[in-house]
C-alpha cells in the first residue's frame, strides 16, 4: 500500500482500498478527498490524445464510482461549512 495515499487505519482486510475521505474544517471547509484511481472505467482512443474515437462519450464511463459518487452528493447536500472543495 506504499503508492496509496492512505493512513495505516485504512489498510484493508480485504479487497478495495478506501482512499477517500472528508476532513472538516469548523464551519468554514468540508473538504472533500477523492480516489479517482480504483474506479476509473478504461480511458478511450487506446489512452491517448485524439479527436474523438468510439467510446469518447460513453454514458456509462466512471471516475470515481457509484459508491463513491453517491457518497459525494451526501457530504455536499448536508455540509452546511462556509466552502465545500
Amino acid at each position: 500500500y506504499e503508492h496509496m495515499p492512505v493512513r495505516s487505519a485504512s489498510i484493508p482486510h480485504g479487497g478495495a482500498i478506501q482512499a477517500y475521505r472528508r476532513a472538516r474544517f469548523g464551519d468554514l471547509l468540508d473538504l472533500h478527498l477523492l480516489d479517482t484511481r480504483q474506479f476509473r472505467t478504461d480511458q478511450p482512443c487506446d489512452d491517448g490524445f485524439k479527436a474523438r474515437c468510439a467510446g469518447w462519450d460513453a454514458a456509462d464511463a466512471q471516475v470515481l464510482g457509484s459508491p463513491q459518487e453517491a457518497w459525494l452528493g451526501r457530504n455536499l447536500a448536508e455540509g452546511k461549512a462556509r466552502w465545500n472543495a
